[in-house]
């Protein structure tokens, strides 16, 4: 009985960690919360640049801003953000891009 209930305590303990991860890596995680920091207080309704959201574009678009560097109007944000955190947000709007997340929602009409 007792290794029973050090099993189960075991899992829960897992479950507690593993949950929020998995759920934070789901929904964009750091790259989600980068993207609204640092791109919408100008991409954002209040903001005075276009308003932005991953679905603006297809992940092949999103690609192409990244490598041609189309934010040469306010380089200086880029070096404020930093390589690391770029990278975050491109993953996270590369994988949330108009062609990606309609092709999720299909999955969820069309069962595999």
């Amino acid at each position: 009985m007792k290794m029973l209930a050090k099993k189960v305590s075991l899992m829960l303990c897992m479950m507690i960690v593993l949950v929020p991860a998995l759920v934070q890596a789901e929904s964009g995680g750091r790259g989600r919360y980068l993207f609204r920091k640092d791109c919408r207080t100008c991409h954002g309704k209040e903001g005075h640049a276009a308003n932005l959201t991953p679905q603006s574009k297809t992940s092949k678009e999103w690609q192409d801003f990244f490598e041609n560097d189309k934010h040469q109007a306010k380089a200086d944000v880029w070096t404020e953000i930093g390589d690391k955190n770029i990278d975050r947000i491109k993953d996270f709007l590369m994988t949330n891009a108009s062609d990606v997340f309609s092709a999720k929602g299909q999955e969820c009409w069309d069962p595999k």
